[in-house]
Protein backbone atom coordinates (compact mmCIF):
# COMPACT_ATOMS: atom_id res chain seq x y z
CA UNK A 1 0.00 0.00 0.00
CA UNK A 2 2.83 2.39 0.88
CA UNK A 3 4.45 1.70 -2.49
CA UNK A 4 1.21 2.52 -4.36
CA UNK A 5 0.82 5.77 -2.42
CA UNK A 6 4.44 6.70 -3.14
CA UNK A 7 3.94 6.18 -6.88
CA UNK A 8 0.70 8.19 -6.85
CA UNK A 9 2.47 11.03 -5.02
CA UNK A 10 5.33 10.86 -7.49
CA UNK A 11 2.90 11.06 -10.39
CA UNK A 12 1.11 14.01 -8.80
CA UNK A 13 4.34 15.95 -8.30
CA UNK A 14 5.34 15.34 -11.89
CA UNK A 15 2.12 16.76 -13.30
CA UNK A 16 3.21 20.30 -12.38
CA UNK A 17 4.74 20.94 -15.83
CA UNK A 18 6.36 24.23 -16.75
CA UNK A 19 5.92 25.79 -20.16
CA UNK A 20 9.51 25.05 -21.23
CA UNK A 21 9.38 21.36 -20.19
CA UNK A 22 8.48 18.33 -22.30
CA UNK A 23 5.96 15.92 -20.82
CA UNK A 24 7.43 12.42 -21.10
CA UNK A 25 5.31 9.29 -20.60
CA UNK A 26 6.89 6.28 -18.89
CA UNK A 27 5.25 2.85 -18.97
CA UNK A 28 5.60 0.40 -16.12
CA UNK A 29 7.48 -2.39 -17.95
CA UNK A 30 10.50 -3.54 -15.94
CA UNK A 31 13.36 -3.58 -16.81
CA UNK A 32 12.68 -1.05 -19.58
CA UNK A 33 11.06 1.52 -17.30
CA UNK A 34 9.69 1.38 -13.77
CA UNK A 35 9.72 3.07 -10.35
CA UNK A 36 11.87 1.76 -7.51
CA UNK A 37 12.55 3.62 -4.25
CA UNK A 38 10.58 6.56 -5.71
CA UNK A 39 13.07 6.83 -8.58
CA UNK A 40 12.55 6.17 -12.28
CA UNK A 41 14.82 3.37 -13.47
CA UNK A 42 15.35 1.14 -16.51
CA UNK A 43 16.84 0.96 -20.01
CA UNK A 44 14.43 3.54 -21.44
CA UNK A 45 15.09 5.92 -18.57
CA UNK A 46 18.80 5.70 -19.37
CA UNK A 47 18.09 6.55 -23.01
CA UNK A 48 15.74 9.42 -22.12
CA UNK A 49 18.28 10.88 -19.69
CA UNK A 50 20.84 10.90 -22.51
CA UNK A 51 18.42 12.76 -24.78
CA UNK A 52 17.50 15.21 -22.04
CA UNK A 53 21.15 15.96 -21.22
CA UNK A 54 22.34 16.23 -24.83
CA UNK A 55 19.39 18.30 -26.04
CA UNK A 56 19.48 20.83 -23.20
CA UNK A 57 15.72 20.37 -22.79
CA UNK A 58 13.94 19.64 -19.51
CA UNK A 59 11.86 16.44 -19.27
CA UNK A 60 8.96 15.98 -16.88
CA UNK A 61 8.32 12.23 -16.37
CA UNK A 62 5.01 10.54 -15.48
CA UNK A 63 4.48 6.80 -14.97
CA UNK A 64 1.52 5.07 -16.65
CA UNK A 65 0.26 1.46 -16.39
CA UNK A 66 1.23 -0.31 -19.61
CA UNK A 67 -2.05 -2.22 -19.94
CA UNK A 68 -3.96 1.01 -20.68
CA UNK A 69 -1.21 3.10 -22.22
CA UNK A 70 -3.08 3.91 -25.45
CA UNK A 71 -6.03 5.35 -23.49
CA UNK A 72 -3.77 7.36 -21.22
CA UNK A 73 -1.75 8.75 -24.12
CA UNK A 74 -4.87 10.06 -25.82
CA UNK A 75 -6.12 11.62 -22.59
CA UNK A 76 -2.96 13.19 -21.17
CA UNK A 77 -1.29 14.04 -24.48
CA UNK A 78 2.42 13.68 -23.53
CA UNK A 79 5.06 15.21 -25.78
CA UNK A 80 7.42 12.24 -25.91
CA UNK A 81 7.66 8.55 -25.05
CA UNK A 82 9.49 5.33 -25.96
CA UNK A 83 7.25 2.43 -27.00
CA UNK A 84 6.68 0.08 -29.93
CA UNK A 85 6.11 1.56 -33.39
CA UNK A 86 2.60 0.13 -33.57
CA UNK A 87 1.50 2.22 -30.55
CA UNK A 88 3.11 5.35 -31.96
CA UNK A 89 1.31 4.87 -35.28
CA UNK A 90 -2.13 4.48 -33.71
CA UNK A 91 -2.64 8.22 -33.24
CA UNK A 92 -2.39 10.94 -35.88
CA UNK A 93 -1.05 13.25 -33.14
CA UNK A 94 2.31 11.43 -33.01
CA UNK A 95 5.23 10.55 -35.26
CA UNK A 96 8.34 8.37 -35.03
CA UNK A 97 11.42 10.41 -34.31
CA UNK A 98 13.99 7.61 -34.09
CA UNK A 99 14.07 3.81 -34.20
CA UNK A 100 16.07 2.48 -31.24
CA UNK A 101 16.11 -1.31 -31.44
CA UNK A 102 14.10 -4.33 -32.59
CA UNK A 103 11.73 -6.13 -30.25
CA UNK A 104 11.21 -9.82 -30.92
CA UNK A 105 8.87 -11.79 -28.62
CA UNK A 106 10.14 -15.27 -27.83
CA UNK A 107 8.91 -18.51 -26.31
CA UNK A 108 11.38 -19.89 -23.76
CA UNK A 109 10.97 -23.25 -22.02
CA UNK A 110 12.54 -24.97 -19.05
CA UNK A 111 15.70 -26.86 -19.94
CA UNK A 112 14.44 -29.86 -17.97
CA UNK A 113 11.51 -30.37 -20.37
CA UNK A 114 13.04 -29.02 -23.58
CA UNK A 115 12.64 -31.56 -26.44
CA UNK A 116 10.81 -33.97 -24.14
CA UNK A 117 7.38 -32.39 -24.60
CA UNK A 118 7.97 -30.52 -27.84
CA UNK A 119 4.36 -30.76 -28.99
CA UNK A 120 2.79 -30.37 -25.57
CA UNK A 121 4.45 -27.36 -23.93
CA UNK A 122 2.26 -25.45 -21.50
CA UNK A 123 3.22 -21.86 -22.21
CA UNK A 124 2.22 -18.76 -20.26
CA UNK A 125 2.02 -15.19 -21.52
CA UNK A 126 0.84 -11.82 -20.31
CA UNK A 127 -2.62 -11.17 -21.68
CA UNK A 128 -2.42 -9.36 -25.03
CA UNK A 129 1.18 -10.27 -25.83
CA UNK A 130 2.82 -12.91 -28.05
CA UNK A 131 -0.37 -13.26 -30.12
CA UNK A 132 1.31 -14.45 -33.32
CA UNK A 133 3.57 -16.95 -31.58
CA UNK A 134 0.64 -18.35 -29.58
CA UNK A 135 -1.52 -18.83 -32.66
CA UNK A 136 1.25 -20.64 -34.50
CA UNK A 137 2.92 -22.74 -31.81
CA UNK A 138 0.85 -22.92 -28.63
CA UNK A 139 -2.89 -23.10 -29.26
CA UNK A 140 -5.12 -24.52 -26.52
CA UNK A 141 -2.16 -25.29 -24.25
CA UNK A 142 -1.55 -21.56 -23.71
CA UNK A 143 -2.27 -19.88 -20.37
CA UNK A 144 -2.74 -16.17 -19.73
CA UNK A 145 -0.96 -14.88 -16.62
CA UNK A 146 -1.40 -11.59 -14.79
CA UNK A 147 2.32 -10.94 -14.27
CA UNK A 148 5.75 -12.34 -14.98
CA UNK A 149 6.08 -13.03 -11.24
CA UNK A 150 3.02 -15.28 -11.44
CA UNK A 151 4.55 -17.04 -14.45
CA UNK A 152 7.77 -17.68 -12.49
CA UNK A 153 5.77 -19.20 -9.62
CA UNK A 154 3.85 -21.43 -12.04
CA UNK A 155 7.08 -22.61 -13.65
CA UNK A 156 8.54 -23.43 -10.24
CA UNK A 157 5.50 -25.54 -9.34
CA UNK A 158 5.41 -27.26 -12.76
CA UNK A 159 2.11 -25.71 -13.81
CA UNK A 160 3.88 -24.22 -16.85
CA UNK A 161 6.70 -25.45 -19.07
CA UNK A 162 7.61 -22.09 -20.54
CA UNK A 163 6.83 -18.42 -21.00
CA UNK A 164 6.41 -16.05 -23.93
CA UNK A 165 7.63 -12.45 -23.65
CA UNK A 166 10.67 -10.27 -24.38
CA UNK A 167 13.91 -11.82 -23.09
CA UNK A 168 14.96 -8.91 -20.79
CA UNK A 169 11.49 -8.89 -19.20
CA UNK A 170 11.71 -12.63 -18.51
CA UNK A 171 15.21 -12.35 -17.06
CA UNK A 172 14.32 -9.38 -14.84
CA UNK A 173 11.15 -10.93 -13.42
CA UNK A 174 12.63 -14.36 -12.85
CA UNK A 175 15.80 -13.02 -11.24
CA UNK A 176 13.59 -11.08 -8.83
CA UNK A 177 11.82 -14.34 -7.96
CA UNK A 178 15.12 -16.24 -7.60
CA UNK A 179 14.09 -18.64 -10.35
CA UNK A 180 17.01 -21.03 -10.76
CA UNK A 181 16.22 -23.39 -13.65
CA UNK A 182 17.67 -22.37 -17.00
CA UNK A 183 15.28 -21.32 -19.76
CA UNK A 184 16.17 -22.07 -23.36
CA UNK A 185 14.91 -20.53 -26.60
CA UNK A 186 12.10 -22.45 -28.29
CA UNK A 187 10.61 -20.08 -30.86
CA UNK A 188 11.22 -16.42 -31.69
CA UNK A 189 9.00 -14.11 -33.71
CA UNK A 190 10.50 -12.99 -37.04
CA UNK A 191 11.63 -9.39 -37.41
CA UNK A 192 8.76 -6.97 -37.94
CA UNK A 193 8.96 -3.15 -37.92
CA UNK A 194 5.65 -3.03 -36.03
CA UNK A 195 7.43 -4.05 -32.84
CA UNK A 196 10.46 -1.77 -33.18
CA UNK A 197 11.09 0.31 -30.06
CA UNK A 198 10.92 3.95 -31.15
CA UNK A 199 11.13 7.46 -29.77
CA UNK A 200 7.66 8.81 -30.44
CA UNK A 201 6.90 12.54 -30.28
CA UNK A 202 3.98 14.87 -30.85
CA UNK A 203 3.78 16.20 -34.38
CA UNK A 204 2.98 19.75 -33.25
CA UNK A 205 6.19 20.31 -31.26
CA UNK A 206 8.05 23.41 -32.42
CA UNK A 207 10.68 22.97 -35.18
CA UNK A 208 13.35 24.17 -32.74
CA UNK A 209 12.51 21.49 -30.17
CA UNK A 210 12.35 18.82 -32.86
CA UNK A 211 15.81 19.75 -34.11
CA UNK A 212 17.22 19.53 -30.58
CA UNK A 213 15.61 16.14 -30.02
CA UNK A 214 16.83 14.78 -33.35
CA UNK A 215 20.40 15.94 -32.77
CA UNK A 216 20.42 14.40 -29.27
CA UNK A 217 18.96 11.12 -30.57
CA UNK A 218 21.94 10.65 -32.88
CA UNK A 219 24.27 10.48 -29.86
CA UNK A 220 22.34 7.80 -27.93
CA UNK A 221 24.26 4.79 -26.63
CA UNK A 222 21.81 1.88 -26.38
CA UNK A 223 22.30 -0.14 -23.16
CA UNK A 224 22.98 -3.85 -23.42
CA UNK A 225 19.49 -5.28 -22.92
CA UNK A 226 20.19 -8.89 -23.78
CA UNK A 227 17.71 -8.92 -26.67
Amino acid sequence: MKKIIAILLLNFSLTQVKADELRVAITNIPPFSYVEDQQFKGFHIDILHQIEHNSGLKFNYTLYPHARITTYLEGSNPDLFILSRIICDRSDKYEVQETLYRIRPAIMVKQSVYKKNRNNYRIGRLLGTCTELFKKYVGKLGTDVTSMEQAADMLKTNRLDGICSITPIINYAFNRKNYKEKLVMHKQQPDTPLFDAVICRKKDLSPQIKRKLEAASKTIKIPDMGI
